[in-house]
């Protein structure tokens, strides 16, 4: 889930025409980059706790 929203918001990002009616030119470059965020920061948290947890073993 988290490769296809870092996707969607490359696609966002790197698209010279509008592909969705809800976000303007620039929205959507700024869309796409909160996608990408939001992408990474859900792998670092579902991350974090499965190398806490194998350090104190």
């Amino acid at each position: 889930m988290t490769l296809m929203t870092a996707t969607i918001g490359l696609l966002y990002q790197d698209s010279t025409t509008r592909l969705c009616n809800s976000y303007l030119t620039d929205e959507q470059v700024t869309t796409g980059t909160g996608l990408i965020i939001l992408a990474t920061a859900l792998v670092v948290v579902w991350c974090v706790p499965l190398l806490g947890a194998k350090s104190t073993r």
